[in-house]
């Protein structure tokens, strides 16, 4: 018999404009992101993420004083970080690409080298290959 939980059902808040354009405000200086605001001030990250996109432009046309000092900065860093990272995931990419090709010719060459051991075993009718807890 299983019970179903039971949630409750509320009413949407009411944010002032002010509040909205505050938290939008504190997300474009920098002072937290999405999640930390959100757990910070109690509202969803999707609320959060909505009310920047919303007053983005209005912000950046009139942005704070704090903002005015280092408006441009941060965006640049943003796309020469990212293309940091694309160059970096490229790179990474080719050598996990050449690391495989490596370990397939590795893996290759041991087989070969136990065929012939193999081989040299049955023509010769010796062991090559040493025992098990044989002495040194």
């Amino acid at each position: 018999m299983s019970q179903k939980k039971q949630t409750s059902v509320t009413s949407p808040r009411k944010f002032t404009r002010v509040f909205k354009l505050e938290v939008a405000t504190r997300y474009l200086r920098g002072d937290g992101s999405y999640r930390s605001l959100s757990k910070e001030l109690g509202v969803g990250k999707t609320q959060i993420f909505s009310w920047v996109h919303t007053f983005a432009n209005e912000i950046n046309a009139n942005p704070p004083e704090a903002m005015k000092m280092s408006s441009a900065q941060p965006k640049k860093l943003e796309n020469s970080s990212c293309h940091k990272k694309a160059d970096e995931v490229t790179a990474l990419t080719r050598e996990l690409e050449q690391m495989r090709k490596e370990l397939a010719y590795e893996r290759m060459r041991a087989t070969a080298y136990e065929h012939m051991i193999e081989i040299a075993e049955n023509r010769w009718n010796i062991e090559i290959r040493k025992k098990a807890g044989a002495k040194q």
